[in-house]
């Protein structure tokens, strides 16, 4: 019924968090737990954790059809900077951050940004509510996916 989701963590970041994180499999279970009616949700003000445990859930699919057992982690600092995932793409990282919101600023990039910077990459991703566009940050670069889009890959 739950996957759990371990810390990223790095030579340079050993031991920043041993929380791990919890995602339901199935969001029809998660909300009726949560009591969330499901003919409201549409309405509902935050969707986040639903948009995120959604993510989830999609990576799951797309890597069980292309037969790839990536690794799959979350990043937080003790400062509480958080990056919601983060998948071991062979020698190099993707982090992924989930910001189901209309506007996004500069500051919803802020932890992603810090992320890479730390790690040395070049290349991040969020998934939005209803953007989709390529951001540039220096030498940075941010594709940003709507949650319908990114739910095409599972």
């Amino acid at each position: 019924m739950l996957d759990r989701l371990p810390p990223y963590t790095s030579k340079a970041r050993k031991g920043l968090t041993k929380d791990q994180k919890a995602y339901f499999r199935d969001m029809g279970l998660r909300n009726h737990l949560c009591r969330k009616d499901t003919s409201d949700l549409l309405t509902f003000p935050n969707l986040g954790q639903e948009a995120e445990n959604f993510v989830h859930i999609v990576l799951n699919k797309w890597l069980a059809h292309a037969r790839l057992a990536l690794p799959r982690y979350f990043f937080r600092s003790y400062q509480g900077q958080e990056v919601d995932f983060v998948v071991q793409l062979d020698d190099r990282l993707l982090p992924i951050e989930v910001k189901y919101q209309t506007n996004l600023n500069k500051s919803a990039f802020k932890n992603l940004l810090t992320f890479m910077e730390d790690e040395k990459l070049q290349t991040g991703a969020v998934v939005s509510k209803n953007r989709f566009e390529l951001q540039k940050f220096d030498a940075k670069r941010i594709v940003i996916a709507p949650l319908w889009f990114f739910s095409l890959m599972g």
